[in-house]
């Protein structure tokens, strides 16, 4: 029996097409759901109604202090989406309250071959990758004055790329000299545009989001009802975000940026016993696991204990918690909290992550705890969340 609200896609497949919104921690973290909307499978990718919905539900989550203008009006809201993004709708949309965006631009919409043309060869710069040096066979330059952006909000700037296309890809009709091309949308003032081309790209991190949300249950939608898969994506997301907090209150290393299927491995399944003893609960860790002091510090940080605990008898690594620290809900993490924060990078991505087979959940409206100090908002394209049913959404599995 078919799902409700599966229908046919316009990649030819079967399913829906479901629009994701995900926190981004940035290069030192990962993220966390925010917001998604549950689609039939024939929606659009760039249907300017869905995108303004799910970004009001995804900005819902961000402190109201980070959504307040300053005295220019502005918020400090960058929203990242590719190509299915560029509508004049939901950039006025943007723009409307004092955001910014970085949008990739349909070059089919522009003279592209005449603004390609324009360019003299000293108006072009090597990309740069997201560590600042040089990509080999990448070029960017600004096209803003020689294209007609009177439609677009007051301001916004196109920027182009050209790079050495990957092998066995096919070039299309705008590409020139053997190099594929592509753009962006940004109303993002100064700054270099190596600089704004690269923090561009670095909305691809959606395509991890996406990959541990497969990893974490949401690789299918298991129910017939639309109602009965938005509780479970909720589920999914809710398991999802307890990873990334746990990652980015507590676990350092390899640790914080891993993917769900390596901290299922190495943290979440690692053999353990609890024991009770002199009034105290210890956890007794296995003396040959290779990651049980990350597994002690990361408790420890979690609790904002800075002298070690003392171990038990026949284990090598023990965490010990007092039964009225865990009564008075663990004051110590707050503080713990507090400090790793401050320590963090400030950024929150929404990430709008579109059609998967079977996936889903319309309007999805998380609890949220703080983010940052200053938002980036992305909202992406993904559709890739296909596949067949996956794990159950549960920390422990995750």
């Amino acid at each position: 029996m078919e799902k409700q609200d599966a229908t046919g896609t316009w990649k030819k497949g079967f399913g829906h097409h479901p629009m994701l919104a995900h926190a981004d921690h940035g290069q030192d973290g990962t993220g966390e759901h925010l917001a998604a909307l549950l689609r039939p499978g024939n929606a659009g990718s760039n249907t300017a109604a869905d995108h303004v919905t799910t970004l009001d539900l995804a900005l819902e989550q961000i402190p109201a202090a980070l959504r307040e203008p300053d005295r220019r009006g502005r918020v400090p809201v960058l929203v990242r989406t590719d190509s299915g993004g560029a509508s004049h709708a939901f950039t006025d949309h943007i723009t409307g309250h004092g955001m910014e965006f970085s949008i990739g631009a349909n070059l089919e919409n522009f003279d592209t071959v005449g603004a390609l043309a324009a360019l003299p060869p000293q108006a072009w710069r090597r990309a740069v990758q997201s560590d600042g040096l040089p990509r080999k066979g990448a070029w960017v330059a600004e096209a803003t004055r020689l294209v007609d952006l009177s439609t677009w909000p007051p301001g916004t700037r196109l920027i182009l790329r050209k790079e050495h296309p990957h092998p066995g890809a096919q070039l299309r009709i705008t590409d020139t000299d053997g190099n594929r091309v592509t753009g962006f949308l940004t109303t993002t003032r100064g700054g270099r545009i190596t600089e704004l081309e690269s923090r561009h790209r670095r909305r691809a991190r959606q395509e991890d989001r996406i990959r541990n949300a497969k990893d974490t249950g949401l690789r299918n939608l298991p129910f017939h009802d639309t109602a009965k898969n938005r509780v479970w994506m909720l589920v999914c997301a809710l398991a999802g975000d307890l990873i990334a907090w746990t990652q980015r209150l507590a676990l350092t290393g390899p640790h914080r940026t891993a993917e769900p299927k390596r901290l299922r491995l190495q943290v979440f399944a690692v053999a353990a016993r609890l024991v009770r003893t002199a009034r105290r609960r210890w956890l007794r860790i296995s003396r040959d696991w290779p990651w049980a002091q990350e597994i002690t510090d990361a408790h420890q940080r979690q609790l904002g204990r800075e002298r070690p605990v003392r171990p038990v008898e026949l284990a090598d690594v023990s965490v010990g918690e007092r039964p009225r620290d865990r009564a008075h809900g663990g004051g110590c993490a707050c503080s713990a909290e507090r400090d790793v924060h401050a320590a963090v990078p400030h950024s929150v991505d929404i990430l709008d992550a579109v059609r998967a087979r079977d996936h889903g959940r319309d309007q999805c409206h998380h609890l949220r705890g703080r983010v940052g100090a200053a938002a980036v908002v992305r909202v992406e394209d993904a559709d890739r969340l296909t596949g067949q049913f996956g794990q159950a959404a549960s920390l422990g599995q995750s």
